[in-house]
């Protein structure tokens, strides 16, 4: 995995990229949309770094380049 990898997700309920059952427990939240970064160990997934809203929402450039940034220095912190 790439740490450019990004999941970007305006409106989750129309995603297919979630199941019937993870589209319920994010709605049950109050989630509508999600911006992911990733998070890597050892150049292997550890975890995912995320930001939603509660609106669906176009995620803009700057919040991507602010997410992966803080992801980055996440990383780095061990």
């Amino acid at each position: 995995m790439s740490s450019d990898a990004m999941l970007d997700m305006p409106d989750l309920t129309s995603s297919e990229q979630f199941s019937v059952q993870a589209k319920a427990a994010y709605g049950a939240l109050g989630i509508r949309s999600a911006l992911g970064a990733p998070l890597l160990r050892n150049g292997r997934l550890a975890a995912v770094l995320l930001v939603a809203d509660t609106n669906v929402r176009q995620w803009a450039r700057g919040d991507k380049e602010l997410l992966k940034g803080v992801a980055e220095r996440m990383q780095a912190v061990r």
